[in-house]
């Protein structure tokens, strides 16, 4: 019973465009909406790459997670929500849930939900790390 986190699987999500057209028109917007998609997939392709260590994947979520704030936090440094935060539509999958994937229209289920998997990965790169003769 010791050894069971490293067992859950990982959660499986639909790919995510990032494609605001109409809405992101200038060129500024544009490249954040590319740098999300590519390090998103960036961040999806490192759960299943066995070489990744500890210090890429923190530097993938980092990158990430930075990028994703703009949607979350307040451009203005209020309390009301972002705009931004309900614009994309997210799809992952759960272990209650099985292969039935939850759809949220919502950048914090994305972010909760991408934290959750490197959690997962963590677990699984620890116990690698103690499988390990050395």
């Amino acid at each position: 019973m010791a050894h069971w986190f490293h067992r859950n699987p990982l959660k499986a999500t639909a790919p995510v465009s990032f494609n605001f057209y109409g809405v992101a028109g200038s060129p500024s917007a544009n490249k954040i909406c590319n740098d999300l998609r590519t390090t998103r997939a960036r961040l999806l392709d490192m759960f299943t790459d066995s070489t990744c260590s500890a210090e890429i994947m923190k530097s993938a979520t980092d990158a990430y997670f930075s990028l994703l704030q703009g949607f979350i936090v307040s451009l203005d440094g209020t309390t009301q929500e972002n705009k931004m935060r309900f614009i994309q539509n997210f799809k992952w999958t759960d272990t209650l849930q099985g292969n039935i994937p939850s759809s949220q229209q919502d950048a914090v289920f994305e972010l909760a939900s991408m934290a959750f998997n490197v959690a997962i990965w963590y677990t699984k790169f620890a116990s690698r790390l103690a499988g390990k003769e050395k």
